[in-house]
């Protein structure tokens, strides 16, 4: 791939300018598009929730994907946002498989194993036979604890996930509070999990300042992360921003002063 082009696509992805990335990509010939390209517009697609065009692009390479962390990985990506959790697992596993130190392998796999698994609580006449899934030692994989199942219950849309190396409280940005990020649309929030990730700092600094150096956030574009070691803590924290998520004068108020990414 000519490197001005690399290098164009990535400064595009850092400035989560995916549509830009899909129209330039797609102007160019089929037939001239070669792995890196289709990788780079699979990703953009991802990132701009189009999943079903992501997986079509992804199959058109799946053999050169074959060996391909990155390649299992956005697949396994496409299949969790479209809600189909025991293919993301799968892709996900294989992607650990490649390369146990992938970023952050651990953290979405055990997102799909926990969204599997509630989902089959859910949906006790639906269940999805996942025992092999479940009970397979080689890969890192959630402790399934109910406590965790009822907390996220409590929080909802809001949900916590224990895994290997700490645990997570996760929003999928879209369908919870959609109108408080329209108040200052004008100033360019879109209500993504970096405009998430700024309000929840503001609530943090202001409501749980004990809190402070406890927990952290790693939000991405179509997802809000808030993380901590101490399960308890975060999910204190977890239950009063969604107390103050609850009462409009108060979160429009906090929402105030957040700060654009």
């Amino acid at each position: 791939m000519n490197k001005d082009l690399l290098k164009k696509l990535e400064q595009l992805h850092e400035d989560d300018k995916f549509s830009e990335i899909i129209e330039l990509i797609i102007a160019i010939p089929k037939s001239d598009r070669n792995y890196d390209l289709i990788m780079h517009l699979a990703r953009a697609y991802n990132n701009n929730d189009n999943f079903d065009e992501a997986i079509e692009q992804l199959f058109l390479v799946e053999v050169q994907g074959e060996n391909d962390p990155f390649w299992h990985f956005r697949l396994g990506y496409a299949y969790f946002y479209k809600d189909e959790f025991a293919k993301a697992i799968e892709s996900f596993k294989t992607t650990y498989k490649l390369d146990e130190n992938f970023p952050s392998i651990d953290m979405f796999l055990s997102m799909a194993q926990n969204a599997l698994y509630n989902f089959n609580n859910e949906n006790e006449d639906s269940i999805v036979a996942t025992n092999t899934v479940i009970d397979n030692n080689e890969f890192p994989k959630s402790p399934y604890d109910n406590q965790n199942f009822h907390r996220s219950r409590d929080i909802c849309p809001f949900r916590i996930i224990s895994y290997e190396t700490g645990n997570s409280l996760l929003l999928d940005v879209g369908s919870y509070k959609n109108e408080l990020f329209e108040i200052r649309q004008d100033e360019g929030f879109e209500g993504n999990g970096y405009d998430w990730a700024s309000l929840a700092e503001v609530f943090l600094h202001e409501k749980k300042p004990e809190l402070k150096d406890i927990i952290g956030f790693d939000p991405e574009g179509s997802m809000f992360c808030a993380y901590s070691d101490d399960l308890d803590a975060l999910y204190e924290f977890a239950l009063s921003f969604h107390s103050a998520c609850e009462d409009d004068d108060l979160i429009v108020d906090l929402f105030s002063r957040a700060e654009l990414d």
